[in-house]
């Protein structure tokens, strides 16, 4: 339920990105909702690489002073349109995604790839989730009803990612999967791959802590150097399709490497804004390279009713849960590379 002793007040905690590495927490002025916001107590949020790359500046989608978060889940504290008064205190997740509406790709369900989308924490201009509360657009936010750890709803975003890369791969009974980097996304696109019935699935990743997260779902996974007969083997035969979730010139180059003729290759990583990548290779087999920005709001929802029948094993991607104040520290941490971990949350 809403902690109303914290409602009373007219400020807010939140985590703030204040110098290159660096995150503090600040008082915010709580902001006034019009008629077509709710605000929420964030129950969860979830720490993604992207959040990292971009405070770190290797990527420059982040800005100093801005407050992220967009993988997240919270309760409806307040309504702006007095309609929607049955919302309050009703737990739901984020969906970060915001576009116009109206074009042609709105129209027919693919908003993501909308001309103004624009997306919740990544926005420097819009407070985000790394906060004690959020006020949205009443539009994103998505009830999951009762959950017995509501903190797991901070998974359906970078969930989210994963189904909308497989529907991108058009993922069925015959795909042999190859996932490579198993990182939340990677871990997200081969439990996708699993929903779509992909006849056998395989992953690389080099990390031995994320390797056991991906051996505890139940997959095959290797090393980076045992990429060649022994994934094949696995796969009974060369990839059909390959899910690049790291975004690097290597790891799309072995995605390339990796598949056969026609393949379908999915970036859903992006790790690095610019890579090269051998085009002979591309052409000669005729394989097919695809772009997976965000997910639709079928894919969100996807991810959502995959969630609810699936929380025990949802519940093996989280290892570390942190509160506001001690997140800055865990920030510290995971750019450091000091400690192994697969999935973070703050939970307010």
């Amino acid at each position: 339920m809403p902690n109303t002793s914290s409602f009373a007040l007219d400020t807010y905690s939140s985590l703030e990105f204040v110098a290159t590495n660096t995150m503090q927490v600040v008082r915010k002025s709580r902001q006034k909702l019009s008629r077509d916001q709710v605000r929420l107590q964030v129950v969860a949020t979830g720490i993604c690489g992207s959040d990292l790359h971009g405070i770190s500046g290797e990527t420059g989608r982040r800005r100093l002073g801005q407050v992220m978060g967009h993988e997240s889940c919270g309760v409806v504290l307040e309504v702006g349109d007095p309609s929607r008064k049955e919302l309050v205190g009703q737990f739901g997740a984020l969906n970060p995604v915001i576009s116009c509406g109206e074009c042609r790709w709105c129209e027919s369900g693919e908003e993501q790839v909308c001309e103004k989308v624009w997306i919740i924490g990544v926005e420097p201009s819009f407070d985000a989730a790394f906060a004690e509360e959020i006020v949205i657009p009443a539009s994103s936010f998505v009830p999951l009803g009762e959950m017995e750890d509501p903190a797991l709803g901070a998974l359906i975003e970078p969930l989210a990612v994963g189904f909308h890369g497989a529907h991108q791969a058009d993922i069925d009974a015959s795909s042999k999967v190859l996932v490579i980097g198993a990182g939340p996304i990677g871990q997200a696109s081969a439990l996708a791959a699993r929903y779509r019935g992909a006849s056998s699935i395989s992953v690389i990743e080099p990390n031995p802590v994320r390797a056991a997260v991906v051996e505890g779902l139940g997959f095959s996974v290797f090393p980076p150097d045992s990429l060649g007969d022994e994934v094949f083997t696995s796969l009974n035969g060369r990839p059909t399709v390959v899910i690049d979730a790291v975004g690097s010139s290597s790891t799309i180059n072995s995605a390339i490497e990796a598949s056969g003729a026609r393949a379908s290759i999915i970036l859903v990583g992006m790790a690095m804004p610019e890579v090269t990548l051998s085009a002979y290779s591309v052409s000669t087999r005729e394989r097919r390279i695809f772009g997976s920005y965000c997910y639709s709001a079928r894919s969100f929802g996807q991810a959502a009713e995959w969630l609810k029948l699936n929380n025990p094993v949802a519940s093996k991607l989280i290892d570390v849960r942190t509160s506001l104040d001690d997140a800055p520290l865990v920030f510290s941490e995971l750019l450091s590379s000091k400690v192994d971990i697969n999935k973070a949350v703050i939970v307010p």
